[in-house]
């Protein structure tokens, strides 16, 4: 009975030969090279998708304002009526245009934990 070898125990060389690693003009690309291009593209894939999730768990104010006037289901008006300020005070705070003073998110992060909403440590 004939010993079947299958493609990841073939030597490179013999994995080139047999058409494996040949380009449309027929030339044979070194096994170096398509390993080195595996690599690479395996390491920008996991660097994406560090910097994804780093910059889905860093929490911004502008982030913040929008996750709790939607996790009370609350349009921008109402929320505003509840800070006592303008709507589109709170518009330019969610687009990031303008940052609330001290004094408005004072009374924002009140209004936070009186909704029992938890204010991450990075914004206190």
């Amino acid at each position: 009975m004939e010993k079947r070898v299958t493609r990841d125990r073939v030597p490179c060389d013999q994995w080139v030969a047999e058409g494996f690693g040949e380009t449309t003009s027929g030339a044979v690309i070194n096994c170096r090279f398509i390993l080195t291009f595996f690599i690479a593209s395996a390491i920008i894939y996991i660097a994406d998708a560090i910097n994804d999730c780093e910059s889905r768990y860093y929490v911004t104010i502008p982030n913040f304002v929008k996750f709790v006037r939607k996790e009370l289901k609350l349009s921008q008006q109402d929320l505003a009526k509840a800070l006592n300020v303008n709507f589109t005070t709170i518009n330019r705070w969610e687009n990031g245009h303008v940052m609330p003073s001290n004094l408005a998110l004072k009374s924002f992060y009140d209004f936070c934990q009186d909704n029992f909403i938890h204010i991450p440590p990075e914004l206190q």
